[in-house]
């Protein structure tokens, strides 16, 4: 979708997974767009690109725990807090199809089956917090997380022990970061790389 400059009403769709299943989408010069929901859309896409999307005042909030809940939810929010002790199943969590995610905040104890964590290309990202405990699960050697390529993330906060398993933790091309907190124990068996432009 492209060139929409007047689109203002909802794109709307029942949980069916509309648009599903696309290699890639394209959303761009939609800026008077204020309000789109796509259950269950995006999310087996290899390729989003969104530019001039949605309008500055645009916002959703949405709050989870279960599979149902993250397989199910619209993937245009803005603001996304995955409560604690919740998606303990999931395997991989892959936030590609959340174009216009500001804000992203998981609980405590939360993920501890996931062994790649990567917050890449996250255009509209400013805020990254993970409770204690979370993404601790053991897989000597490939668990990794990497932020990168987020220019408007100022914020990034990783709780008591989380990733403490992970052997990699990279942070690069993140222009606008202004705090990194990390907690005791976490990336204990890390190599910690920072990279600037």
């Amino acid at each position: 979708m492209v060139r929409l400059e007047s689109l203002t009403t909802e794109l709307d769709s029942v949980p069916s997974e509309c648009f599903g299943y696309p290699h890639s989408i394209v959303l761009e010069n939609m800026p008077s767009l204020s309000n789109v929901i796509l259950q269950k859309s995006f999310q087996y896409v290899n390729n989003i690109i969104a530019n001039d999307f949605m309008s500055s005042s645009y916002k959703k909030s949405a709050s989870i725990c279960g599979m149902d809940a993250w397989s199910s939810m619209n993937p245009i929010v803005t603001h996304l807090t995955v409560n604690s002790n919740c998606l303990n199943e999931l395997s991989e969590f892959r936030l590609s199809r959340l174009v216009v995610l500001k804000e992203l905040v998981i609980g405590e104890s939360c993920m501890n089956r996931v062994t790649a964590f990567e917050v890449t290309e996250m255009k509209k990202l400013e805020k990254l917090v993970i409770g204690a405990n979370s993404f601790r699960q053991v897989n000597v050697g490939s668990n990794h997380l990497y932020v990168k390529n987020c220019p408007v993330l100022k914020r990034v906060e990783i709780g008591d022990n989380s990733f403490e398993h992970y052997g990699v933790i990279e942070i690069a091309t993140v222009p606008l970061l202004e705090d990194l907190v990390l907690g005791d124990s976490c990336f204990r068996t890390a190599s910690f790389e920072l990279k600037g432009d």
